[in-house]
C-alpha cells in the first residue's frame, strides 16, 4: 500500500483461525493535518479502489495550494453552478471540511460504476479527531452497528466459532433516541393474547437485547441455530476472566465506517436504561475501575520496556565489535 505508517494508524486485529479474515480486516485512520488535498485525495482513492477501508479525521487542517483570496475566487465560482430544470439534483456546495475531502475523494474516481460506488462506501471523513479513533487503548475503538454487529456475529456462531461479546451497553443504533424508544414502545406491547407467559419476552438489559438481535439473524428453532446461540455469550461492561483477554471489534460493523457524518444515531445503553434498565450507574462504576487498573498496567509495561531497551543498549556497548557483529547478522541486535 502506498499509505505510510507516518500518514496512518491503523486498528490491527489479531488473526484466528476458524475465522473469516474479512471480520477482521485493517481499518487505516489517515491523520489528515498538513496534507495537500488533492495528493490526499488520489492517494485515498487508490486505496479504496483496492478494498482498504479508510477513515480520515482531522479534516479542517488539510493544506491547499494557492492563496486563500485565489481559492475563495474558486469556490464561489462553483457555488453559483447548479441544474437549470432541478437545482435540488446538484451539486451540492458543501461547506464543512470533511464534506469537501470527501467530494475531493469522490472526484478521483468514476463513482458512479458499481465499483467506485462500493469504493466510496469504504471511506469516513471527520472533522476534529473524532472521539472514538483518538489514540489510547480498546476501550477508545469505535462503536459497533446493532445491526451489522449482529448479522456478523450469527455468521460466525454457525461456522462453530466461539464468541463473546462485551461492552453491549456501548453499542449504537442508527436513528435517533427518539425514534428507537417509540419502535421499542411498540415492542412492549406485544404479548401472546391466549398465554402473555409463552412471550415475547421484553428484556431492558443491553446484553439481552444484543442477544436477541443476534438470534433474529438466524434460524435459532432449528438444531443448528440452537446449537450456535449456545456458543454465544454477551455482558455489560468487561467481566473476568474477559478482562484480560485479547479484544477484537468488527470493522465493517463500526459506526464511524458505516454512518455518515451528521446522520442520527443514539447508544444502546442510554436506550435501556430509558426503558427500564436499571443497572447503568453500577456498570459505569465497574468500568471506572477496571479502566483504571488497566492504565496502571499498561504503564508498568511501558516503563518495563523502557528500562529493557535501556539495558540492551547498555550491554551491546560492551560487547567486542565482532561479537557485535554476529548478532546483527543472525538478527539479535
Amino acid at each position: 500500500a502506498s499509505l505510510t505508517p507516518l500518514q496512518s494508524k491503523e486498528f490491527a486485529c489479531p488473526a484466528v483461525s476458524n475465522i473469516r479474515t474479512t471480520m477482521f480486516e485493517k481499518v487505516v485512520v489517515i491523520d489528515c493535518r498538513g496534507h495537500l488535498l488533492g495528493r490526499l485525495a488520489s492517494t485515498v482513492a487508490k486505496e479504496l479502489l483496492t478494498g482498504q477501508r479508510v477513515v480520515c479525521v482531522r479534516a479542517e487542517e488539510i493544506n491547499i495550494t494557492g492563496s486563500l483570496y485565489r481559492n475563495k475566487l474558486k469556490y464561489a465560482e462553483f457555488m453559483v453552478k447548479k441544474t437549470n430544470t432541478n437545482p435540488k439534483r446538484g451539486p451540492f456546495h458543501f461547506r464543512g471540511p470533511a464534506r469537501m475531502l470527501h467530494r475531493a475523494i469522490r472526484g478521483m474516481m468514476q463513482h458512479k460504476t458499481s465499483r467506485g460506488s462500493a469504493a466510496m462506501e469504504r471511506v469516513s471523513s471527520w472533522p476534529t479527531t473524532h472521539h472514538d479513533v483518538r489514540e489510547g487503548g480498546s476501550d477508545r475503538l469505535p462503536r459497533d452497528l446493532l445491526g451489522r454487529l449482529a448479522s456478523t456475529v450469527a455468521k460466525e456462531l454457525l461456522t462453530g466459532q466461539r464468541v463473546v461479546c462485551v461492552r453491549a451497553e456501548e453499542i449504537n443504533i442508527t436513528g435517533s433516541l427518539y425514534r428507537n424508544k417509540l419502535k421499542y414502545a411498540e415492542f412492549m406491547v406485544k404479548k401472546t393474547n391466549t398465554n402473555p407467559k409463552r412471550g415475547p419476552f421484553h428484556f431492558r438489559g443491553p446484553a439481552r437485547m444484543l442477544h436477541r438481535a443476534i438470534r433474529g439473524m438466524m434460524q435459532h428453532k432449528t438444531s443448528r441455530g440452537s446449537a450456535a446461540m449456545e456458543r454465544l455469550k454477551a455482558f455489560e461492561g468487561v467481566p473476568a476472566p474477559y478482562d484480560k483477554m485479547k479484544r477484537m471489534v468488527v470493522p465493517q460493523a463500526l459506526r464511524i465506517t458505516r454512518l455518515r457524518p451528521g446522520r442520527k444515531f443514539c447508544v444502546l445503553g442510554r436506550l435501556s436504561s430509558e426503558v427500564g434498565w436499571k443497572h447503568a450507574s453500577a456498570v459505569k462504576m465497574l468500568e471506572e475501575k477496571r479502566k483504571a487498573r488497566d492504565k496502571a498496567y499498561a504503564d508498568e509495561q511501558r516503563k518495563q520496556k523502557r528500562a529493557t531497551s535501556a539495558s540492551k543498549v547498555a550491554a551491546m556497548g560492551k560487547i567486542s565489535a565482532t561479537s557485535k557483529a554476529a548478532l546483527v547478522t543472525h538478527g539479535f541486535a
